[in-house]
């Protein structure tokens, strides 16, 4: 299942997990009725074409890198992970990541890698 910018809706949510932290708020219940809104929209993954083109797309957010593996603009599969480093060193973690995980789709096909992070497009 591939729920867009999943940890930053939930991020409220897995607050609530830290220590001495439980107290909904506000900001808990409109992060799960988002969680509600978009898990009954979600899009279908599709199976690969090895016959096509892969393009690779990357995030990297203060908070969370995310990668997209598409085909026709449609979603193959998807990875995130939390962050902590600089904004050029989580872009670059995140094409390094999607690689290495999609690399059984991606090895001996062509692909394209989307970023917006300037210093990373050459």
């Amino acid at each position: 299942m591939f729920v867009k910018s999943y940890g930053l809706i939930a991020r409220p949510l897995i607050d609530l997990l830290k220590k001495d932290g439980f107290k909904w708020e506000d900001k808990a219940t409109q992060a799960f009725n988002k969680l509600k809104e978009v898990v009954t929209q979600l899009p279908v993954l599709v199976l690969p074409d090895f016959q096509k083109e892969f393009t690779v797309e990357t995030n990297a957010s203060c908070t969370e890198i995310g990668v997209l593996l598409f085909q026709d603009k449609r979603p193959i599969a998807f990875l995130s992970q939390a962050s902590i480093r600089s904004v050029y060193k989580r872009e670059l973690l995140a094409i390094v990541m999607a690689i290495t995980k999609w690399k059984h789709y991606l090895t001996g096909n062509e692909f394209v890698i989307k970023t917006d992070q300037r210093s990373l497009r050459h």
